[in-house]
């Protein structure tokens, strides 16, 4: 079982993403955030995420300072960004991200770059 974390303000994106996981694996459990702030809210609750897939560019408590805060209780997740307007900064590697995906990626890219996030995932659980 994978718990995955979504943090994006467009819920057309987070279907999406849900989508393109579930076409390689079943066993998922999505947690599903439209703003940094509310992430930062339930995370209190949430013991483990495997993954978390969070959008750079959001109203109010961006994806960079998310991260931060996320990395304080969980240092270890796999972390991808994601912006449709964004492109990586110098501050975007201070969390350590994993990968940093555009939302302007086809569909046959994003299957790869799942793909790939998955792969990792398994390796990181066998270890």
């Amino acid at each position: 079982m994978y718990y995955i974390g979504i943090c994006d303000d467009d819920s057309v994106f987070i279907e999406y993403i849900k989508r393109l996981f579930s076409r390689f694996c079943t066993e998922i459990e999505f947690y599903e955030y439209l703003s940094g702030e509310e992430l930062v809210q339930d995370m209190q609750k949430q013991e483990k995420y495997d993954l978390l897939v969070l959008d750079v560019a959001m109203p109010g408590m961006d994806g960079n300072e998310t991260a931060k805060k996320f990395r304080e209780q969980f240092p270890d997740t796999l972390l991808v960004f994601c912006s449709g307007v964004c492109m990586p900064t110098v501050q975007s590697f201070e969390t350590t991200p994993y990968r940093y995906w555009l939302k302007q990626y086809t569909e046959e890219k994003m299957y790869l770059e799942v793909e790939g996030v998955l792969e990792k995932l398994k390796r990181s659980k066998v270890q």
